[in-house]
């Protein structure tokens, strides 16, 4: 249970502008944009979906911004949205692996109680399926961002001021209230989720890619590492591989997942969450064992060698978030893969 009336946090005093405790529980808002209804009360992680070997890509998680919808970056735009599941993150936190305003993601799907607000176009009514949740109607005219930044401040939450056009995750947030009398610069910062990282043996901060804190930077690395593989899944396109690059980042595939469904299951977070991973994971298994298969069946491996540096500026970005003891287990329980040319310039790295 956390105890959302503790004192301010000793960082407080030292000047950082963090949310107090007291103020949080029902101040902050978590926010996860649809592009359609959820189906049978439940909004389901990627991951769940059927495999097919064209879908080179692993999420077991569910995204949510925190105060607000996530500013456009790339080319994606949540305000070419129209739904909005809208709640308390207090309500998420049984399952929440990660918490940072621009992306914090929980694990499994997660189903829509009464704590869960449904905003949606009033000109467009929402059919069945929705669970428990109260549907929030909101005017013509109002982008999504607008309507849950209104529906926020409505409920005396904080609403987000994110730095426009973030992509990493690390950038400036102010959190403010909704009669705009406190603001709180410091909102995306280690010191504002730590009462939450110390009590809750499964939570992160960071963003999908790298952990300041915590061990859910696992699930960006596999799902981009899947993802710059490509089409590779694909049986006709294995001569297209680039060897050992896909080789490494298979062993990388294995490692992490061995890593997270270890912390997983030891920790104190939601059965139903441990579950879905669970079954997650054997979609993930499928993927790896394709991989497996398709590398034998590749005759002709590339040019490069382990000893290229072009070949280490190409994979270092997966290795973000591995401390330098975790990297020399990796490389060492590796050895075909590696030369010690290549581990220097790695472990260097970490």
């Amino acid at each position: 249970m956390i105890n959302y009336d503790a004192p301010v946090t000793p960082e407080k005093a030292l000047g950082k502008d963090v949310i107090p405790p007291q103020e949080f529980g029902d101040g902050v808002y978590a926010v996860h944009a649809l592009s359609n209804a959820p189906v049978n009360g439940e909004i389901l992680p990627p991951a769940s979906q059927d495999f097919t070997e064209k879908l080179a890509s692993w999420r077991p998680t569910v995204h949510w911004a925190l105060g607000g919808v996530v500013p456009a970056h790339t080319e994606l735009d949540w305000d070419e949205r129209e739904l909005a599941v809208v709640t308390p993150v207090k309500h998420l936190l049984p399952q929440l692996v990660n918490i940072n305003p621009y992306d914090s993601f929980s694990l499994g799907s997660v189903s829509l109680t009464e704590n869960f607000f449904l905003l949606h176009p009033a000109n467009k009514p929402v059919a069945a399926g929705t669970g428990g949740s109260i549907k929030v109607p909101y005017p013509e005219g109002l982008s999504l961002s607008e309507a849950v930044a209104q529906f926020i401040a409505a409920r005396n939450g904080l609403t987000s001021k994110f730095t426009p056009g973030s992509s990493t995750g690390v950038e400036p947030v102010t959190a403010v209230t909704a009669d705009e009398t406190k603001a709180y610069k410091d909102f995306n910062s280690l010191d504002q989720f730590k009462f939450l990282l110390d009590r809750l043996d499964y939570l992160s901060y960071g963003s999908h890619l790298e952990s300041v804190k915590g061990w859910a930077f696992r699930f960006g690395v596999i799902d981009q590492a899947l993802i710059s593989l490509g089409g590779i899944l694909e049986t006709s396109k294995i001569k297209s591989w680039s060897y050992p690059e896909d080789r490494i980042k298979i062993a990388l595939i294995k490692h992490h997942l061995i890593v997270l469904t270890q912390s997983i299951q030891r920790s104190t977070m939601r059965e139903s969450a441990k579950t879905d991973f669970a079954q997650m994971t054997k979609k993930l298994q499928e993927m790896i064992n394709i991989l497996d298969e398709n590398v034998e069946k590749k005759s002709q491996p590339s040019e490069k060698t382990a000893a290229d540096l072009q070949l280490f500026t190409e994979i270092e970005y997966i290795f973000e978030g591995m401390t330098k003891t975790e990297l020399q287990f990796f490389v060492r329980s590796n050895p075909t893969l590696f030369n010690e040319q290549l581990i220097r310039l790695l472990l260097d790295k970490a």
